[in-house]
């Protein structure tokens, strides 16, 4: 499986430095709120000023909003797709047939091993035959060897031919498995970059907003006069 970038934490977008104007009202003097709500800094905001920057905020506040929940969203696909994967190597029936290949392997070896063992067997009495009685038993013990190991090849063969389909039937279902779930996580990958540049571009602009209009003093008459829509 293609690996899953990790999620770009969006704090940066929690906007607090955006935050509502303050609610009561500055002592006399200077203006001094903000519309980050931090300490004053600058120049006081003209009218037209303000009003490009209340604009603005209004803008970046549900761009923010908009950004979070896309990456909440792709963490929640993320976690899907990462159970796929764990789901892919703990696939039951594949697990299954590993075992009984193991079995069957091991039961294969020990097969051969008696094979070459009679094999031996047969060579020496053919080179260098017993005399008597003792031939005969040896005759009768190989052809007894002989005559059980040829009953066990058939249903060996058989069932590693059958071993064989079945674990070409699995693999092709698990590759399918595994190709369409290595595909979720590119276009996974893709979506999720292609946010991480979103979200980069955004804070640039929030960034922007924030040495523009963040911190600097306004009169809250202009506000309020913006915000009624006069």
């Amino acid at each position: 499986m293609p690996p899953i970038r990790p999620a770009l934490s969006l704090t940066v977008l929690s906007l607090a430095c955006l935050g509502a104007a303050a609610q009561t009202k500055p002592a006399a003097g200077p203006p001094s709120k903000t519309i980050s709500g931090g300490s004053a800094v600058g120049k006081l905001m003209t009218f037209k000023e303000l009003e490009a920057c209340l604009k603005e905020y209004d803008q970046l506040k549900p761009k923010a909003d908009d950004l979070n929940s896309r990456r909440n969203a792709l963490s929640e696909e993320r976690k899907s797709i990462e159970a796929e994967a764990a789901a892919l190597r703990g696939d039951a029936q594949a697990n299954t047939l590993q075992a009984k290949v193991a079995d069957y392997n091991q039961r294969q070896m020990a097969f051969k091993a008696r094979v070459d063992q009679f094999t031996k067997r047969l060579n020496d009495f053919n080179a260098d035959p017993p005399s008597g009685d003792a031939a005969e038993r040896e005759r009768k013990a190989l052809d007894a060897e002989r005559t059980e190991l040829l009953a066990q090849e058939g249903p060996l063969k058989a069932e590693g031919q059958a071993l064989t389909a079945e674990r070409q039937t699995v693999a092709g279902a698990l590759k399918q498995r595994t190709d369409a779930q290595a595909a979720k996580a590119t276009d996974w990958n893709t979506r999720s970059k292609a946010l991480d540049n979103e979200v980069v571009s955004f804070e640039d602009t929030r960034a922007a907003w924030s040495e523009r209009c963040g911190n600097r003093p306004y009169n809250e008459d202009h506000e309020k006069i913006i915000r009624s829509g006069k």
